[in-house]
């Protein structure tokens, strides 16, 4: 497949719109991170895992020949820290740089009847140092209704199944 990342101001004024085979690769990994929020989609056919240590495992995600893979970090007793990559590209000037890329999510709720990380940041460590750029809390979960999260192991789309998400941001990223 292919990924795209473009950021709108009020949905009409497109600030950015980064195609091609980084941002396919960016978007990929990211779908790899979102796990935290959804773990059984951790166990499609085209995401694989190994073990790094006790707290440490690597997660690889490939489509259409697209690999990209980070660490996730746990705690002794199995609480997710954060995920780690460096295939995910910062856009700068219309150049693609590989940055790490850090996200990190927390306080675990109940929502929908599922207990998930409500809140969470995503943060670039750049040459100027670590840039927090973006952090969110999940109110509230929508499932289609013809799509439970059970069902998810089977759909190869499956966080195309999300039909909402209700969150609050903050933050902007650097040179906007």
């Amino acid at each position: 497949g292919t990924g795209n990342l473009i950021i709108k101001i009020f949905k009409w004024f497109t600030v950015s719109n980064d195609k091609g085979k980084e941002m396919d690769q960016a978007e990929l990994v990211t779908i790899l991170a979102e796990t935290i929020f959804l773990p059984i989609y951790a166990l499609q056919r085209y995401i694989t895992w190994r073990s790094i240590d006790r707290i440490t495992v690597e997660g690889t995600i490939e489509d259409h020949g697209i690999k990209a893979k980070g660490l996730f970090y746990f705690t002794e007793e199995g609480r997710f820290l954060r995920f780690e990559t460096n295939d995910r590209y910062y856009a700068v000037k219309g150049q693609y740089i590989p940055y790490k890329w850090t996200a990190v999510a927390d306080n675990i709720k109940t929502i929908t009847g599922y207990k998930i990380p409500a809140d969470f940041k995503a943060i670039w460590s750049l040459p100027s140092g670590d840039y927090p750029y973006f952090k969110g809390s999940i109110e509230d979960i929508k499932f289609s209704p013809l799509v439970s999260p059970e069902t998810y192991i089977s759909s190869q789309f499956a966080l195309t199944c999300w039909s909402a998400f209700r969150c609050r941001h903050i933050g902007q990223a650097p040179g906007f």
